[in-house]
């Protein structure tokens, strides 16, 4: 049967045979619907026919022409055939044609049914889905009548959509009955559904509004700030390759929680509106947007220029400088004030805190990252707005400058600026045993703590009975050919074999020196005046137990920084690291006797 015979078969109240009306149900085994009369005419009881035939055809007791159910009835049609094929097949006389004959009927019969079956069950299917669609489309005719939008009908949020799929995909017509007993719950669902609609898109403008103001700030921070580049020093060609280093310059500008204080600018972020509309309310107020940010970045400026001022005056030549950017090869401090050109010398040195001197010293690049000045932070937007930031804690740190204008000095760079030192770990002590690497800054601070260790030191009175030679080797007057810094590529490879000075470790008083034979020797020299070191008596080799954990091993990783940015940390440090090593190589720690309070500096602070 095809489908759409069969659609007519289920859905026209017809009789199959003759095609007048018909109340009674289709029979679904004969797979017909029959009127009164046609009853009579097109069925046979199947007790009339042969016991081989019966098996073959449909039969049903349901569509029987009386109100006595006894028999099984078949449809004339099919059995007068079927009797005459089988009459033919029996007459062959050869009984395996003939049980072939049957075998292919009743798979016949059984596909028949079966095809019947499925399209029955596909008609069942699409009737409850197309009762479904009505139901569903009455309901929201019904609420859109009662001011409800589609998008408000719009369940697709994952987890928010079972109990309104479970009203609307009812099988069933929506009567006014069924309506007035779902349309308390349909509206609490919609009116839900409309609250998290409308806040999903707030936050989508939200998040819209957060990326183009990030866009536009960073345009602004982009006009000021520059990309050069400087070349590789010889010494470094072989380590670095020949490529210039790329340094940048980014000077202040205001984390997103200081822009936010700015009350246009918090108006462009916390008003609900789309980016476009922002973009047009912030070009409206670019010029006062920017004159907020020029103020906020000139206080900073000025207050470390004015802090500057405490140290040498530099008059001519503020910066004699290798950078260059750009293809053209252009001077980038060319344009900038003399005040900013001062801020950026290699010698412009500050520290961040409450006490004076004390900590790490910064150069003004660093002042401004440390500090939070220099910042868009794209994940910060939720912060509160906060007012512009204190500078109190900046301070000038003259100590830190009389180095660093010694060591540049030392480099022939005297006006040179901390952007060419670079923040790379490519400069080692020419004076001591440490022969760990550090960074311009690095080198600073490694001098500020050695002659603040020298300094306590003397104030000992058991170093001054001990009657031993102790001149302070990072002394930037010291007369001797020793560089006050070097790069750290120029050194030769150093043995493996480590060596500790035992002019040190007599004294019970001045930490452990243990470093590679050449430097341990050196430091007899300087520190120690002695020329001719002998071994045994004056240092010797050091035996490494690598398996074993130090006590400072234990302990270096519970020291705060802020102890050491003043060099407390057992005995008094002589003229400062106790050890010097390559990473990867043995070491060895000092131990403490817990005699006073020292400068010694027992934490590694390479790679600065």
């Amino acid at each position: 049967m095809s489908e759409p015979r069969y659609l007519a078969f289920v859905f026209l109240k017809i009789c199959t045979s003759c095609g007048k009306a018909a109340k009674l149900e289709l029979d679904t085994v004969l797979r017909v619907r029959l009127c009164g009369t046609c009853r009579k005419t097109c069925l046979i009881p199947s007790n009339t026919l042969s016991s081989v035939i019966t098996p073959l055809i449909p039969s049903s007791r349901k569509i029987a022409p009386t109100a006595r159910h006894f028999y099984l009835y078949s449809l004339r049609e099919e059995v007068d055939g079927l009797i005459a094929e089988y009459e033919n097949k029996r007459r062959l006389k050869n009984p395996e044609v003939l049980e072939a004959w049957i075998a292919e009927k009743r798979d016949a019969y059984a596909q028949v049914l079966k095809e019947f079956f499925e399209a029955m069950e596909r008609a069942r299917v699409q009737e409850i889905s197309d009762t479904k669609a009505e139901h569903q489309q009455e309901i929201e005719r019904r609420l859109e009548e009662l001011g409800w939008t589609s998008e408000d009908m719009n369940f697709g949020e994952f987890g928010c959509d079972g109990e309104w799929r479970k009203l609307i995909s009812q099988p069933r017509p929506l009567t006014d009955q069924v309506w007035r007993r779902i349309k308390p719950r349909l509206i609490r669902l919609v009116e839900s559904n409309r609250t998290r609609r409308l806040q999903r898109e707030r936050s989508v403008r939200s998040r819209e509004r957060q990326t183009r103001l990030l866009d536009l700030f960073n345009g602004i921070k982009k006009q000021d700030g520059f990309t050069a580049q400087t070349p590789v020093p010889s010494p470094l060609a072989s380590v670095l390759g020949s490529s210039p280093i790329t340094v940048r310059f980014e000077p202040p500008f205001p984390e997103i929680r200081y822009l936010l204080d700015c009350s246009i600018i918090r108006d462009l972020h916390d008003t609900d509106r789309t980016a476009t509309e922002m973009n047009e309310k912030f070009e409206q107020h670019r010029e006062e947007i920017q004159e907020y940010i020029t103020e906020w970045k000139d206080r900073i400026q000025t207050h470390c220029s004015k802090l500057m001022h405490q140290g040498p005056k530099v008059m001519n030549k503020i910066i004699q400088s290798t950078l260059t950017t750009g293809d053209n090869k252009s001077d980038p401090f060319a344009k900038l004030s003399d005040d900013l050109k001062r801020l950026l010398r290699a010698d412009s040195f500050f520290h961040v805190g409450e006490i004076p001197n004390a900590g790490r010293p910064c150069t003004y690049g660093t002042v401004l990252k440390s500090s939070g000045l220099v910042g868009m932070n794209s994940s910060s937007w939720t912060v509160t707005p906060k007012w512009p930031p204190s500078l109190d804690r900046i301070n000038w740190n003259a100590e830190a400058n009389k180095i660093a204008r010694a060591l540049l000095a030392s480099l022939k760079t005297p006006n040179a600026s901390y952007l060419e030192m670079t923040d790379m770990a490519i400069y080692m002590c020419g004076r001591c045993h440490d022969v760990d690497k550090k960074s311009w800054e690095g080198m600073v601070h490694h001098y500020l703590q050695e002659q603040q260790s020298f300094a306590a030191s003397q104030e000992n009175p058991k170093l001054s009975k001990s009657e031993v030679t102790f001149n302070n080797a990072h002394d930037l007057k010291l007369h001797t050919k020793l560089p006050l810094i070097q790069y750290y590529a120029a050194q030769p490879a150093f043995e493996y074999e480590q060596y500790e000075c035992l002019v040190c470790a007599n004294t019970h008083v001045l930490d452990e020196v243990i470093s590679y034979q050449g430097k341990v020797e050196q430091h007899l020299m300087v520190v120690h005046g002695i020329a001719e070191p002998v071994y045994d008596e004056h240092y010797r080799a050091q035996i490494v137990e690598e398996s074993e954990n130090s006590e400072l091993d234990d302990r270096s990783d519970d020291y705060d920084d802020d102890v050491f940015e003043f060099g407390y940390g057992g005995r008094y440090g002589g003229y400062g690291r106790r050890y010097g090593y390559h990473h990867g190589r043995s070491r060895c720690y000092y131990d403490s006797d817990g005699d006073g309070y020292g400068y010694g500096y027992g934490l590694d602070d390479d790679d600065y």
